[in-house]
């Protein structure tokens, strides 16, 4: 039998050690190029890096504009996660329950997650632009007064939010369509013919039962969320002000823009921590439920 599992060894490495390598190297090496850069500061007037210790770390704590792109973040984060989740549960839900067209429906459906992020944040800024906008002309008609979408920092947030909803919740519908499809029809049928409703065998039978796979699209979604920057850099430019800065943004703008690159790899890898962290809670959740 040890003979049989070396040769197991021997075949699975043979056709795939050297993508291993190649994938560990993908990561590790950048991975290792930020966290040597994160102690050095860096300047326009001296091309030559400055060794600073764990100056850029503690940065971190007293840098309010930090702690302000991590509360942005999470202004449209959470809003978007909730709206993508639900939404998408139940587009799947409507879909599964129709007798013709469910190829259609979810190919239309699922168009938006295959555009670019950088094409969705221009489309949502034209729909959204003062003056001649289609929302800012429809928000005119009705009220008689139109909004400037991206003059005022919740506006622009909650534009930016539509955008991430637009394009991702099909990606939630995806994932709880194929969950839906992995359902046993026997037992729905019991269910109904048990005389439950339809609220009752959601959330008694489905919704345990796709639960994990739920789990699964929120975490690759907040993953998401945490980098998002496309969107933002083609629709507000971090603006008005710092309202719609990000992380992943404020990132961008201190190692491009002020070429503080030493500064922004501490923010990146600090950011790579939040994220793991949470993942990591809720994989513990998606163990639970198995």
């Amino acid at each position: 039998m040890s003979t049989a599992f070396a040769s197991d060894r021997r075949y699975v490495w043979g056709y795939s050690g050297g993508a291993i390598v190649f994938t560990t190297a993908l990561v590790l090496v950048p991975l290792a190029y930020a966290t040597w850069t994160s102690f050095f500061g860096f300047s326009f007037a001296s091309p030559e890096p400055t060794p600073v210790g764990l100056a850029n770390y503690a940065r971190l704590f007293t840098d309010p504009a930090f702690g302000a792109s991590l509360a942005t973040t999470a202004l449209i984060a959470i809003p978007a996660l909730a709206v993508e989740m639900v939404m998408g549960v139940v587009w799947a839900l409507a879909i599964t329950s129709l007798r013709r067209g469910r190829a259609v429906f979810t190919t239309l459906l699922a168009l938006p997650v295959m555009v670019s992020g950088a094409s969705a944040g221009m489309a949502f800024r034209f729909l959204f632009t003062s003056e001649w906008g289609p929302v800012d002309n429809a928000t005119r008609s009705l009220t008689g007064a139109g909004l400037d979408w991206f003059g005022n920092g919740t506006l622009a947030r909650i534009a930016i939010t539509l955008a991430d909803i637009w394009q991702n919740t099909p990606f939630v519908m995806l994932i709880a369509l194929a969950a839906l499809a992995a359902i046993p029809k026997e037992i729905g049928e019991a269910s109904s013919v048990d005389g439950a409703g339809g609220w009752q065998r959601f959330w008694a039978i489905t919704f345990p039962l796709i639960r994990k796979f739920l789990l699964v699209a929120l975490l690759f979604r907040m993953i998401d969320l945490f980098r998002i920057f496309d969107v933002i850099f083609v629709m507000t430019g971090g603006g008005p002000a710092s309202a719609t800065e990000t992380v992943s943004y404020y990132v961008y703008k201190q190692g491009v823009q002020f070429f503080d690159i030493g500064y922004a790899a501490a923010m990146g890898l600090a950011l790579t921590v939040i994220t793991v962290l949470i993942s990591r809670g809720l994989i513990r959740v998606l163990e639970g439920s198995r």
